[in-house]
């Protein structure tokens, strides 16, 4: 077998699904920011949110999606998925530094559909362009990915409002 298959029958579920979220993040914000709002419900109760770093009441569903994508790339941190040293530097030091500072610098108000510092969603393009440079430096179809869809992520990584 060649190493592309090795890699395949070796990958965990675990390992799997969490390649898969992190593939489908990268491929949804890698949209603009209009094509994001467009593939999002309309209609979002909040949640609570737990990751490796954000704890915090989610109010809207390109937030949450956003500390989804901080929590995929911290959960690739922990673990070794096989990933070449360009794509594991550009998630760490380039997109997950840049969605840490707009969470903490903008108190959320950048992940708002209208109005705030995004205006048209154009400060959304660096993200979109970072996130098509990590998906360029990957071979995907060597992973097992999943499709998945916004409501798997709700399912899986949100918990009730937290009303305090």
């Amino acid at each position: 077998m060649n190493e592309t298959n090795d890699y395949k029958l070796s990958q965990s579920p675990e390992n799997s699904n969490n390649i898969s979220e992190l593939f489908y993040l990268l491929n949804f914000f890698s949209k603009t920011f209009t094509e994001q709002w467009d593939a999002v419900p309309k209609e979002f109760t909040p949640v609570w949110v737990e990751t490796y770093s954000v704890h915090c009441n989610v109010y809207n569903p390109i937030f949450f999606l956003t500390c989804m994508l901080m929590r995929s790339i911290e959960e690739m941190l922990c673990k070794s998925y096989g990933f070449k040293e360009e794509t594991v530097l550009i998630l760490e030091y380039e997109i997950h530094s840049l969605l840490d500072f707009w969470i903490t610098e903008y108190n959320y108000i950048i992940f708002e559909k209208e109005g705030g510092i995004t205006g048209s969603g154009g400060i959304w393009l660096v993200l979109a362009r970072l996130c098509k440079i990590a998906l360029s430096y990957e071979n995907w179809s060597i992973y097992k990915v999943q499709k998945l869809s916004f409501d798997y992520f709700l399912e899986k990584h949100s918990h009730a409002y937290d009303a305090v």
